[in-house]
């Protein structure tokens, strides 16, 4: 009798490992970033950054992708980290950027017509929403987590699921089932999607909040499929708006935060799927409220990094006061002339342990807090560090859960620098452009600076100290000019800026 118990102890570790996937794990190695800008760049395609976090060291590369990246996921290959997929929330992509088959029409209704066109522009207006994971004990199968809005009322919404096939078509995949209904047309938060390994590691937790109402269903998804297992009221209020939300490497911990409703925090129990010691938190944030917000939490667990809009904080979110542990660390509000300000937003853990920011207006960077792991402004936050070859869609990173929970290392010890110092330490060029007065100097310029018109002509100099600058053009007429940056290692840069 003994020896049948660890016998099946024995088997049941061995297919938890099996499971869960427990080799490789690098599902998270390649994001798809970037929408159309009707540029031309790309016929057909819109302009899109493709990060490699398989490369040695990562790479950032310009690339034609199928539409625009307004919310939505991309699923690497577990061992080699090499692009399976991606989706919007339209249609499923294959890895050359073409519809899957059976890819097309995800989240069927009035909203799919209304936004997903045809052509490079199309996206389903979403942001942390649709997520992918492995199918537990399906060897080569992904069940991919989306949300759809149909007919007039807005606060209607269906949690679906479809199920992508990646044995299928050489390796290009099929979507074997599609737009399956979990939950139907109730009144659902709209982000705040992610989910959690259960406590065996061979299945998978989802929460989905009831809009307003202190009311989780919570999905399990096991080798049996996905289905509803269980209801759940807790705290006082669920999330109305944007907003997002986060399990803590662990699994043990997990947060929303939403501009209107603020930060909720609490315990979660991996076995039973359910959440305790609710906690809460109001961050006084001005309206309007439609800007999408960010939540990462720090490799270890202890730090959560909450986008306000334009402010970072960092947040200890296991404590009971949860207002003693809350750290301004820093503001951006960089005005354009579109009349919105790039700002802190969507947020997402890299493989990398480094934290990813994008901004709340289209724009071609994104901040990171390089030491996630430490207090205050230790962490080390580089805003708009990470340039991109295109401007990224807005508010878009990939939505993933943690994928390497229970791992040993949560992170890659192997990806030793992210990315080579020019992408870290290159300014962002002078903003915006055209502009009808005002142009904005980066910061981390330093040097001579030096502005000309078509003929050459030398009309304006000073030296950049490494303050943010401001330079007045509202004098000048309109047409196109020429501003030279002649950094600290004599090197110029000019840049065309045309004033309106």
């Amino acid at each position: 009798m003994i020896v049948v118990s660890g016998v099946r102890w024995c088997l049941g570790a061995f297919l938890a490992l099996w499971l869960a996937d427990g080799v490789g794990q690098k599902y998270d190695y390649t994001w798809v970033l970037g929408y159309d800008y009707s540029l031309n760049t790309y016929p057909d395609k819109a302009e899109g950054s493709i990060i490699r976090f398989n490369d040695s060291p990562p790479s950032v590369t310009p690339y034609p992708i199928a539409y625009d990246m307004l919310g939505g996921t991309a699923i690497s290959d577990p061992e080699s980290g090499e692009l399976l997929f991606y989706t919007n929330g339209c249609s499923v992509i294959n890895a050359r950027h073409e519809v899957m088959d059976n890819g097309e029409n995800l989240n069927p209704g009035s909203w799919h017509i209304a936004y997903c066109i045809p052509g490079p522009q199309a996206y389903y207006p979403t942001s942390q929403v649709i997520f992918a994971v492995p199918y537990p004990g399906r060897q080569g199968r992904y069940v991919l987590f989306h949300r759809q809005k149909n007919g007039n009322d807005i606060t209607k919404r269906s949690q679906l699921y479809s199920v992508i096939d990646m044995r299928a078509n050489e390796g290009l995949g099929k979507v074997s089932e599609k737009n399956i209904p979990l939950i139907s047309l109730a009144d659902l938060a709209w982000n705040q999607a992610t989910a959690c390994k259960t406590a065996d590691g061979t299945g998978w937790w989802v929460p989905v909040w009831s809009r307003v109402e202190p009311v989780c269903t919570m999905i399990l998804l096991d080798s049996l499929g996905p289905r509803v297992h269980h209801k759940q009221t807790i705290g006082q209020e669920g999330p109305e708006i944007n907003g997002a939300a986060a399990f803590d490497p662990s699994g043990r911990h997990y947060l929303w935060y939403d501009l209107r409703m603020g930060v909720h925090a609490y315990d979660f129990d991996r076995e039973t799927g359910m959440f305790s010691r609710p906690r809460k938190l109001i961050i006084n944030t001005p309206p309007p409220y439609s800007a999408s917000v960010g939540v990462s939490i720090s490799p270890n667990g202890r730090y959560a990094y909450l986008s306000a809009r334009d402010t970072l904080y960092q947040l200890e979110h296991t404590l009971d006061d949860l207002a003693s542990g809350l750290v301004m660390i820093d503001t951006m509000r960089i005005p354009t002339t579109y009349g919105i300000p790039i700002t802190f937003s969507n947020s997402l853990l890299g493989p990398d342990c480094r934290i990813y920011i994008t901004s709340g207006f289209a724009w071609e960077a994104l901040s990171i807090i390089h030491h996630p792991d430490e207090k205050g402004k230790a962490c080390g936050l580089e805003k708009l560090g990470l340039r991109l070859p295109f401007p990224n869609s807005n508010a878009s990173v990939p939505v993933y859960p943690m994928y390497r929970m229970d791992n040993e290392e949560i992170c890659d010890p192997g990806i030793s620098h992210v990315f080579p110092p020019g992408w870290y330490t290159h300014p962002v060029p002078p903003y915006p452009n055209p502009t009808s007065g005002h142009l904005y100097i980066d910061g981390r310029e330093r040097g001579e600076v030096s502005l000309h018109d078509q003929a050459g002509r030398k009309l304006l100099t000073w030296d950049a100290t490494g303050e943010l600058s401001v330079l007045d053009l509202s004098s000048l007429g309109s047409g196109m000019y020429f501003l030279t940056l002649r950094r600290g290692d004599g090197r110029p840069v000019t840049y065309k800026i045309v004033k309106l």
